[in-house]
């Protein structure tokens, strides 16, 4: 028993308190860096899988409102040139 040191409850409380500081500073530091990962290296969102049948759809939508703005056009110009020539003989 001349090398073993005994302990008391002093030395015990502090022994709990350092380890508590040691577990704390370590979740506070975690916490820390995950915050800045997430603020400089947001996460990338997984791309959702886009249906072929509505890009076909968005596509073909795209195509006709094309053609209606097209003949819409197309229209205007030719009651313009028809009102001109019967109105002033043009």
């Amino acid at each position: 028993m001349a090398g073993k040191k005994i302990k008391t409850l002093v030395d015990i409380e502090e022994e709990r308190e350092a380890k508590e500081r040691q577990e704390f500073k370590k979740k506070v530091s975690g916490d820390i860096k995950d915050i800045f990962d997430d603020f400089f290296k947001p996460e990338k969102k997984p791309e959702k899988k886009k249906s072929k049948f509505w890009a076909f759809m968005k596509w073909l939508g795209i195509i006709f409102l094309l053609i209606f703005l097209l003949t819409f056009i197309l229209g205007i110009l030719w009651l313009l040139k028809f009102f001109l020539k019967e109105l002033f003989g043009i």
